[in-house]
């Protein structure tokens, strides 16, 4: 007995030997993710339990940059003839670790944070290429670093860090999601770096005093569409048909509140489903014809059907008798955040369900909505948002988007070439691209390096989408309008 009792002891010691090894090697694999092994097992585990400054780890203090490695570096020299950005890492080679080179003309250091590769490859390029041109036609170029983010920012925060703690940076350029941008300030943090975001999301510049949003935000939109629907049309109430998704959302909050504060109202809000087939239900709500059993009007006709037996008939007749029913509304303008894909699918059915809409042509109008017109019918103005500035949105040679206003992202006129924005993307304009990012950056290049830089007043900045002023730390523009007529898009709708 006694010897049994003694294997049984053995076989348990042996047995707890076996764990404990097996515990260590589990935590040495942990550690394989500091050094640079990807173990996504190891990176949620840590954002579990909070561990963020877990990113600051041995993996960064090699001197080496690798082939693959995500910091690309282009120093630019005004002196230079060919103006063309200078590589100080020869792609593919062991190199080491660059260091910021002083500038005789004392320019500063600039770091953008990017996805150059991966999903958001496309977009990420097209901001880093207009970076580079405009960066070029400063007077003191600044020195530009491009950290790639290969589309998740979250796996690449610690190769920030340890950079960002290595070089002197003035400005970091980067973040064109919310999440992103709110991963890239934390990491500025550490040494009080000014960040330049291109997110939309304008609440994140409530939330950090050391970030400054130069996008095309939901609150700007909302702002400049009331601001001159109320002060130049004279306008007094309003209708807003947004998707249900969280910058609908926003879009629905800051226009309720410009709205709002500048003594209007919304009479009419209806929420929709962008994934939905049909959106003839949530429209129909715009013209009270929804559910048109509770409306006064209706009665009459309900009267007049319990009188017929046959009910196929009954039935007949009162579908009949609902496509008789008037729009009800009371809105002088609708507003339609929705993108330029979504215009000539929504804004005919709004007509369909006979919204009488304005538009330029008149006998349209009249062949439309001449059963519910009289001297006191007012027709409804579409608002809608900056990125229907473009060209594709006439493929499908619809009519009915003609009239429709929105605020334009240029204040300037784009054939005329003796603007610099103009010269500078030219190619692009002649190809009748979208520039909203090339005019986003042309401005934030020059808002920081003249304003932030050389300290001129923001008051005094006028750029390519309209005069800037500092609200929320937002860079808010006042924007023009643009109005779309017979096919063709002209600013400053009047």
């Amino acid at each position: 007995m006694l010897l049994k009792s003694l294997k049984l002891l053995i076989i348990l010691l042996i047995t707890l030997l076996i764990t404990l090894f097996s515990a260590c090697r589990t935590s040495v694999k942990d550690d394989d993710w500091i050094t640079g092994d990807d173990d996504k097992d190891a990176v949620d585990a840590r954002e579990l339990v909070g561990e963020k400054s877990s990113y600051k780890s041995q993996r960064f203090e090699s001197n080496t940059v690798r082939e693959g490695d995500s910091i690309s570096f282009e120093k630019q020299d005004k002196s230079l003839e060919s103006k063309k950005p200078i590589s100080l890492i020869d792609a593919g080679k062991t190199t080491p670790h660059p260091i910021w080179e002083e500038s005789s003309r004392q320019t500063k250091n600039v770091l953008v944070v990017l996805p150059l590769t991966g999903e958001l490859e496309t977009i990420g390029k097209k901001i880093k290429n207009a970076i580079v041109k405009v960066n070029q036609e400063l007077e003191e170029p600044f020195n530009l670093a491009f950290f790639d983010t290969q589309s998740n920012m979250y796996e690449k925060k610690g190769e920030l860090y340890d950079f960002v703690i290595k070089n002197d940076i003035k400005f970091i350029i980067g973040g064109l999601q919310s999440q992103d941008t709110k991963d890239i300030v934390e990491v500025a943090g550490i040494k009080n770096i000014l960040v330049f975001s291109l997110s939309p999301n304008s609440k994140l510049a409530l939330e950090h005093k050391n970030l400054y949003i130069q996008s095309i935000t939901p609150e700007n939109i909302a702002y400049s569409v009331v601001k001159y629907a109320i002060e130049k049309k004279h306008f007094r109430k309003f209708a807003i048909f947004y998707p249900y998704t969280e910058i609908g959302m926003e879009y629905y909050y800051y226009f309720k509140y410009y709205v709002d504060y500048m003594g209007a109202e919304i009479t009419k809000e209806v929420i929709f489903n962008p994934k939905a087939n049909n959106l003839d239900k949530p429209i129909s709500k715009l013209v009270e014809r929804d559910n048109p059993y509770k409306r006064p009007d209706f009665q009459k006709y309900l009267r007049h059907a319990r009188t017929i037996s046959n009910p196929y008939r009954k039935k007949h007749y009162l579908e009949i008798s609902k496509l008789k029913l008037k729009p009800i509304f009371d809105y002088d303008a609708i507003f339609l955040p929705i993108s330029d894909r979504k215009i000539n699918y929504i804004i005919p059915i709004l007509a369909s369900w006979d919204l009488p809409l304005k538009t330029n042509n008149q006998r349209l109008m009249e062949q439309v909505y001449h059963k519910y017109l009289n001297k006191h019918q007012k027709y409804v103005q579409v608002f809608g948002t900056p990125f229907w500035y473009n060209e594709n949105i006439f493929n499908d040679n619809s009519p009915y988007i003609n009239g429709s206003i929105f605020p334009s992202p240029y204040n300037i006129d784009l054939e005329n070439e003796s603007n610099p924005f103009v010269v500078l993307f030219k190619n692009e304009i002649i190809e009748k691209k979208s520039l909203i990012y090339e005019a986003l950056i042309y401005d934030m290049v020059n808002i920081m390096y003249y304003v932030f830089e050389k300290k001129e007043d923001i008051k005094t900045y006028d750029g390519v989408m309209g005069a800037y002023f500092l609200y929320k730390n937002q860079f808010f523009k006042d924007f023009g309008m643009a109005i779309i007529h017979e096919n063709r898009i002209y600013t400053y709708a009047e």
